[in-house]
This record gives C-alpha cells, sequence and structure tokens, in this order.
C-alpha cells in the first residue's frame, strides 16, 4: 500500500526547515499547528519526524501504543547517548522494565501525596514573595519555581542556593537535547560564541556528575529515609538483591 505522509512545512533539500525553526521554535511549532492540523511531518537534517499535538495524540503515543515507539534508535541515530547516558527516560524494554520497577516505590500514593504537599506549600511561598503592581519575569519565576521543587523533593536540598550550578547544569543539557541541531552542535568539543557548542556542555556534564555524586554517596552514608526520591533510589533492590548504580 502507498504510505501518505502526513502534511508538513516546506524545507530546504537534507537540512529542512532549520531557519524558521532556530529563530522562534514556538511560533514555528504553533504555526504549523495551526496551517496543518493536529499531525505534522518536519523533516529535519535527515531526519523525518512527525509533531502530534493535543491530548489523544499524547495518550496515543504515551500510554495506548506505547509500546510501537522506541526512544534508543533516535538517541544513537542523533549521537547523543554520551549526554543523557542509560537513565529511565532514555531506554526500552527490557532495561525499561526493571529500572522502572525500582523507581516505582518512590512515586507511591504516599509519596506523590507527600510531593503535592510540597509543591502547594513552595508556591504558596512564591506567591508570598510578589508584591502587587510589580514586573515579573515569568520565565525566571517558574525556573525558580522548578528548582526549588526539584531540590526538596529529590534530594532534600536547595538547587536554587547551595547548588545553583546543578540546576544550570541541568538547563544546559535539556537544551542540549532540545533539538537535532542543538545535539549537532553539541558534538563540537569547543563553543561558538553566541549560539553554545560542545565544550561548555561537557563542563555542565562534568559538574552534574560531581554533586550528583555528592548527593548520592551523603544519602548512603546517612541511610536514613529523607523523603526524597534519592533516599528511595538509594534502597531501592530488585528480586535478587541488586540496585541501581
Amino acid at each position: 500500500m502507498p504510505r501518505k505522509l502526513p502534511p508538513g512545512p516546506p524545507a530546504i533539500p537534507f537540512v529542512g526547515p532549520v531557519v524558521p525553526f532556530m529563530s522562534d521554535p514556538l511560533h514555528f511549532m504553533m504555526a504549523n499547528y495551526l496551517r496543518y492540523g493536529e499531525v505534522v511531518r518536519i523533516d529535519l537534517l535527515s531526519l523525518r519526524g512527525a509533531a502530534l499535538h493535543g491530548a489523544a495524540a499524547n495518550r496515543y503515543i504515551l500510554v495506548d501504543h506505547a509500546d510501537n515507539f522506541l526512544v534508543e534508535p533516535l538517541i544513537n541515530k542523533v549521537r547523543a547517548r554520551w549526554i543523557v547516558g542509560d537513565g529511565l527516560l532514555f531506554i526500552d524494554d527490557p532495561a525499561h522494565r526493571q529500572q522502572r520497577r525500582l523507581i516505582m516505590p518512590a512515586f507511591s500514593r504516599k509519596r506523590i501525596d507527600e510531593y503535592q504537599r510540597a509543591m502547594r506549600d513552595m508556591t504558596a511561598e512564591m506567591l508570598d514573595r510578589w508584591t502587587p503592581g510589580s514586573e515579573l519575569n515569568m520565565a525566571r519565576e517558574m525556573h525558580r519555581l522548578a528548582l526549588t521543587i526539584v531540590g526538596r523533593t529529590l534530594f532534600s536540598m536547595d538547587l536554587v542556593g547551595a547548588a545553583h550550578e546543578l540546576g544550570e547544569a541541568v538547563a544546559d543539557i535539556v537544551h542540549a537535547v532540545s533539538s537535532p541541531i542543538s545535539v549537532g552542535l553539541a558534538q563540537l568539543p569547543f563553543d561558538i560564541p553566541r549560539i553554545g557548542g560542545g565544550g561548555h556542555l561537557r563542563r555542565s556534564l562534568a559538574r552534574l556528575d560531581s554533586v550528583l555524586t555528592q548527593i548520592v554517596e551523603q544519602h548512603r552514608r546517612e541511610g536514613d529515609d529523607a523523603g526524597d526520591v534519592v533516599s528511595m533510589l538509594v534502597a531501592a533492590r530488585d528480586e535478587e538483591g541488586v540496585g541501581l548504580t
């Protein structure tokens, strides 16, 4: 049967719509959605992909037909394994199933209730700092709130203050894997002025590795359940008594 490709924006052969994507990614994606609908074909740097919009599409991929979609082939094709490692978000079964079983206790109903309570408290603290009539950078405020929530619920520590370098490193890594273009630039061992590149990313990865190693080692030494995710992950064991690296 002939394949029917979904509609998508015009693009330069072998390169794709690099210029409009890099100049304003959000406008690029929204314009495509408004023009082409819920399923949009995007050919970018020899990669043929599709952007799916809406709750139904997300449920189709993440829940109803999750077995039809793999992440490892894409990670390997764009050569991003050295950036993302072998964590749960970037592997497929059977390794994914084994890791998921180990982390599930950290996301039990009781733990989720505790995380929700912490999120409400930290959001209230943020709102209390706001002054009526003042001008705020919402992106910066939301980033700060996210770091605070992640720090307390994952690590029982302050990412905004004492370990701000960890938050910055995470932001650099998220940006590096945000598109095939960013991943491609990351392969360079040096930086390109005003664009970024591999040198900055490699320094961020080293900072992340150093800080997280200290956090994990501290949890292992203390051995107590601090009510955070790392405490649960350090204590997690599978049926054969094997823990996470």
